[in-house]
């Protein structure tokens, strides 16, 4: 009985915990903060940040195609939808890195 209490009241308090942290999907606040500054210092990140960034901002005034989805995996609509999720995705990493409010409208 007693082991049945402390396992609700850490189901109870273990939420409580998560939600008092910044909303993060793929990295924290201060992590988004460490990668902003190591973008001006390490090559590479600096390289990738370029392409993400370049690839959604291709996008930004633009009506982004959502087909409705019909065809098996590799297929057109399978593959349009994968490709709208990841310049969603991005452009979640570039407003958590930028603070740019026009990345958060997607």
């Amino acid at each position: 009985m007693l082991r049945l209490l402390k396992i609700i009241i850490c189901l109870l308090i273990l939420p409580a915990c998560t939600l008092a942290q910044h909303p993060n999907t793929f990295f924290t606040k201060v992590e988004a903060v460490e990668l902003k500054a190591g973008i001006t210092k390490y090559p590479l990140l600096t390289k990738s940040y370029n392409e993400i960034k370049l690839q959604v901002d291709q996008w930004l005034d633009k009506d982004v195609d959502v087909p409705l989805p019909k065809d098996p995996a590799g297929g057109y609509t399978h593959e349009k939808h994968k490709a709208n999720y990841m310049l969603m995705f991005n452009s979640g990493i570039l407003y958590n890195i930028t603070g740019d409010k026009n990345m958060q409208h997607w």
